[in-house]
């Protein structure tokens, strides 16, 4: 288990619940690679414990959280720099889906893009999994990582854990 070093208050609302972070800190030890789709104030939170490359759709907060810019196209990153920003980046021990936002992306189109893109990390994370599209794709992702789905439970919201 790690120190916990974390503003709280980052977590929560559109962030990643402090839920999540508790589960984290019990699982993932310090100094892993992480992988973020979706910027926001948890990264920098994130970035005290483990090696998190962020990748953001919104110019603004990619620049303020200093993530990779991505663009999406058809509700998804665009293919091509996506590509090039795993290449230059992996391998990841840790992928979160926390990204492109349910009302402008569309995160079950991650599984058109080819989750094999993405190595074979040993901890998938998809936040919002109480939404159909969310719940989708970690059924997608259990299923590619041939283990089981785990759900935390974070009130009004759930992170699924694969």
């Amino acid at each position: 288990m790690i120190a916990n070093p974390f503003d709280r208050s980052a977590f929560g609302d559109w962030s990643l619940d402090v839920a999540v972070l508790d589960w984290m800190i019990q699982h993932i030890p310090t100094g892993q690679r992480i992988l973020v789709l979706g910027a926001g104030a948890t990264c920098p939170e994130l970035e005290k414990a483990w090696d998190v490359v962020a990748i953001e759709h919104d110019l603004k907060y990619a620049s303020q959280y200093e993530a990779v810019y991505v663009p999406l196209y058809d509700g998804w990153y665009n293919d091509t720099a996506m590509e090039e920003t795993l290449q230059q980046h992996e391998p990841f021990d840790v992928v979160i889906i926390d990204g492109p936002p349910g009302d402008i992306g569309r995160r079950s189109k991650m599984s058109d893009f080819g989750l094999g893109w993405f190595g074979r990390p040993s901890i998938w994370l998809i936040d919002d999994v109480q939404r159909l599209d969310e719940a989708w794709l970690a059924m997608r992702v259990s299923e590619y990582a041939e283990r089981p789905l785990q759900v935390i439970d974070c009130g009004n919201k759930r992170c699924g854990v694969v």
